[in-house]
């Protein structure tokens, strides 16, 4: 009897330390290492050279780490410097304010900075903070300043950008184009220093006078305008003719054809054909001439004597108008004996 209450009193007492082991294990808890997490917001700030900006810092203890954590910034570039705040912490959470100063030599620039925190027998953990310092200065100007395009067609304007005391890339947008009309930029964002704006007006675009705004955006230099006066006018006035057939072959005492089709771009007047070069003992008739109105066709007949020569040649047929440009076609001509 007395041994077997010696052996309760033994399993008793093991069982004891067994307990007390497992609960000394789940307080410590080897098994799960401690980890840090760095947390803030807003993740980014614009500050001016000369200014200063603030990171409100929490770090978050996991896995048992109850310490007081160190906080640092990493990648602070020449001109810009960080002081960190008393940390104080409250159980596994520990916050503290970090102050950037950026020295009014700094240069202007946009900086991934790294918030980290470090403690005893944990890895240090870090968080991603975003600078912007702001400064410098955004030129630009316009190649032609002005930029007149006739309906159905379009013309391009070249627009050089100067940084000074920054670099980065610049946004560009333009507005004010008016009815009818298309402004586009290549590229529209610019990582060199030019862009090319294409003003397009179509067939039915509203006549006379517009200005374009051309904007510039940059999250260091700020933004930057420049405007182009542009003006859109009819098209020009223009004649064109062809001939059918081109080519006439023509016996002596004898007489050939070929029809002349006007072409008219804005332009209803008068249209006056004569031929040019022709051989001795040809004559050529026009019929009508002029052209008048919006006629489109003309007849040139070609008259040979029995005097001309046998031969080839070619004979230029020319269009005029008031206030347009002279068009030609040749008519080449074979003399048959």
């Amino acid at each position: 009897m007395k041994h077997s209450t010696s052996n309760m009193r033994i399993v008793a007492s093991f069982l004891l330390v067994a307990t007390a082991f497992v609960q000394a294990c789940e307080d410590d808890d080897p098994l799960v290492p401690g980890t840090l997490t760095v947390s803030f917001t807003p993740a980014s700030a614009s500050v001016a050279q000369g200014g200063t900006a603030t990171i409100p810092v929490t770090v978050t203890g996991n896995g048992g780490f109850t310490g007081t954590p160190s906080v640092v910034v990493t990648g602070l570039p020449l001109g810009i410097t960080a002081t960190v705040g008393d940390v104080v912490r409250n159980g596994s959470t520990s916050t503290a304010t970090v102050t950037l100063n950026v020295a009014s030599t700094a240069a202007a620039g946009i900086y991934p900075l790294m918030v980290v925190a470090t403690g005893e027998g944990v890895s240090a953990a870090g968080s991603p903070y975003t600078l912007t310092v702001t400064g410098g200065s955004l030129g630009l100007a316009l190649t032609p300043a002005t930029l007149s395009v006739a309906q159905g067609a379009s013309g391009t304007s070249t627009l050089a950008i100067t940084r000074t005391g920054f670099a980065g890339d610049i946004g560009l947008t333009v507005s004010g184009a008016p009815t009818g009309v298309t402004a586009t930029l290549s590229p529209t964002t610019a990582t060199g220093n030019t862009s090319t704006l294409t003003v397009t007006a179509a067939p039915n675009a509203t006549l006379g006078a517009a200005t374009l705004t051309l904007t510039a955006t940059s999250p260091i230099a700020g933004n930057q305008t420049v405007t182009l006066p542009i003006t859109i006018t009819a098209p020009p006035s223009t004649i064109g003719l062809t001939l059918t057939p081109t080519a006439l072959s023509i016996g002596q005492n004898a007489n050939a054809t070929t029809t002349i089709a006007l072409l008219r771009t804005n332009f209803t007047g008068d249209v006056t054909l004569t031929a040019e070069n022709l051989p001795a003992g040809v004559t050529a008739t026009f019929t009508p001439n002029p052209s008048t109105g919006t006629g489109a066709t003309t007849t040139l007949q070609l008259t040979t004597t029995g005097a001309v020569t046998a031969g080839t040649s070619t004979i230029t047929i020319r269009a005029t108008g008031t206030g347009v440009t002279s068009a030609t076609a040749p008519l080449a001509l074979t003399i048959t004996p």
